[in-house]
């Protein structure tokens, strides 16, 4: 066991220390799923192993294990691996690190290792899947037609040659992705649950729209809808909006229209018509876009009490709408539909990504205007991060340094350490990004001195875990205030313990 004047000098060791020592069987398995992976990053595999170990919640132990198993067949060390997955208790989750570990041996070109694993399975189906897929990747298409006849159940299978299909076109090998979409649409009609083969329908018509085979597209989508409408079940109207909005991807309006007519329920309507928007945005159809977010949002409103089946669902789609708005560039209807959720969470989140689309304009005073109206200290903090995000990604680094000055600025002012640890590492990582390491460097320290103030035990210890993961990634040095409150941490939890 290291001295605490020992552990305060390693964030990373302090952290496991402290992660070992929570008293909550459930806390201690959201922490351990955050440190973990630090050790696999660094390729710990037997410390990360006898960490899961110690675990009293059995199912995490596995997931653990799983992870950990999965890590071991990435660097070959493959008969650990094994050893790892045979001591996975839980059933299906051995069965998935089995998997997880032929995948990797797949993805590393060891097809005989992963075949082999597939040998030993009752139910081998999503090892031949990846199989058939990297084979097609490869260039072996016949091998991979092979593989998928091993395939048992007809919705794994038809999905997969789907996927090789997808790999085709994107190596314009029109021909036979052709033939592999015939294929799937054969498999389909095995399928025994209607929902799935619907659902497998309308990726095949997606498929064929993408391969500009529209007629084909159609066909296979009108089949869809006709065994869609026999349906009895909640997943019907959904399923018809996409079908519908499928019709109208493939160019066929009056089918996507009657589809449209099928549906009762408002939101999903309204839904549909904003994907609709999407689209027709697209084709640079933009004012039957703007019509179709415009009729979306006025039936989104007409709804009654009696006919809203879901508020959360419905106040989502008033989000969406509102952030397609805004990045037509439309303030004062983006902001006006905002302002029509009644719900604080989805309101503050609508606000959000209105902002970040102006901020991706270069409406940069629409945007801090936006900012504003965001009511809560923590969310406009986390907002102006988000604006920050969107400057980067044009490669406007100055707009971006601008707006994460601002949110660190705010950091002060929120109530929960939890958040201002949170936002101090996510300022600073993209801080040393922008070559700002001097700031950065504060606020990893504040990250630390924030932590120390969180009441939450497992809480503490997931936001050290995650300042030490910013210190692992970037090699950064702990002050000696950091180090003293690393110390604090530490002889609380020993006197607490």
């Amino acid at each position: 066991m290291l001295k605490i004047d020992e552990l305060k000098q390693n964030i990373l060791q302090a952290a496991t220390h402290l992660a070992t020592r929570i008293r909550s069987t459930e806390g201690q398995a959201d922490a351990f799923k955050q440190l973990v992976p630090i050790y696999l990053q660094r390729n710990e595999v037997d410390f990360a192993a006898s960490l899961a170990d110690t675990l009293k919640d059995p199912f995490a132990r596995d997931q653990l294990l799983m992870e950990i198993a999965e890590r071991c067949a990435a660097i070959n060390d493959d008969d650990y691996a094994l050893q790892l997955a045979e001591a996975i208790e839980d059933d299906s989750i051995n069965l998935q690190a089995l998997e997880k570990i032929a995948v990797r041996k797949i993805s590393l070109g060891q097809v005989d290792k992963a075949l082999q694993i597939a040998d030993s399975l009752e139910h081998p189906d999503n090892i031949y899947s990846e199989l058939a897929l990297y084979l097609t990747q490869q260039g072996a298409l016949s091998d991979a037609k092979e593989i998928t006849q091993r395939i048992y159940l007809p919705t794994i299978k038809a999905a997969t040659q789907l996927q090789m299909a997808i790999i085709l076109l994107e190596q314009s090998q029109i021909e036979d992705a052709s033939s592999l979409i015939d294929e799937a649409l054969q498999t389909s009609s095995e399928i025994d649950y209607k929902i799935d083969e619907i659902k497998t329908l309308i990726e095949i018509g997606n498929t064929l729209i993408r391969a500009e085979v529209f007629d084909k597209a159609i066909k296979t989508l009108d089949r869809a809808r006709q065994e869609t409408i026999k349906l009895d079940d909640v997943a019907k109207e959904s399923l018809l909006s996409a079908i519908s909005t499928s019709f109208l991807e493939s160019g066929n309006i009056e089918l996507a229209d009657e589809t449209l007519d099928l549906i009762s329920d408002k939101t999903i309507i309204a839904s549909t018509l904003s994907s609709f928007a999407n689209i027709l945005w697209k084709k640079n159809q933009q004012g039957e876009a703007i019509d179709s977010l415009t009729e979306a949002f006025q039936i989104l409103k007409s709804q009654t009490n009696s006919e809203i089946r879901s508020s959360s669902l419905r106040f989502q789609v008033f989000r969406i709408i509102a952030t397609q708005f805004a990045a037509i560039g439309d303030f004062e209807k983006a902001i006006m539909i905002a302002e029509s959720i009644e719900d604080d969470g989805e309101l503050q989140l609508a606000l959000t990504h209105i902002a970040k689309a102006f901020a991706a304009q270069g409406k940069d005073s629409l945007a801090e205007e936006v900012i504003k109206m965001i009511s809560e200290d923590d969310v406009r903090m986390f907002a102006l991060i988000e604006l920050a995000d969107a400057k980067i990604s044009l490669g406007l680094n100055d707009s971006a340094s601008n707006y994460l000055q601002k949110a660190a600025e705010l950091t002060d002012s929120v109530f929960q350490p939890f958040s201002r640890s949170e936002a101090c590492l996510a300022i600073a990582e993209r801080l040393i990004a922008l070559n700002q390491q001097d700031l950065a460097s504060k606020l990893f320290q504040e990250s630390i001195e924030n932590a120390a103030e969180i009441r939450d035990e497992t809480l503490r210890v997931i936001s050290l875990i995650r300042s030490a993961q910013l210190c692992e990634k970037y090699n950064l040095a702990l002050s000696e205030d950091s180090q003293n409150k690393l110390r604090e941490i530490i002889v609380k939890s020993e006197t607490q313990g």
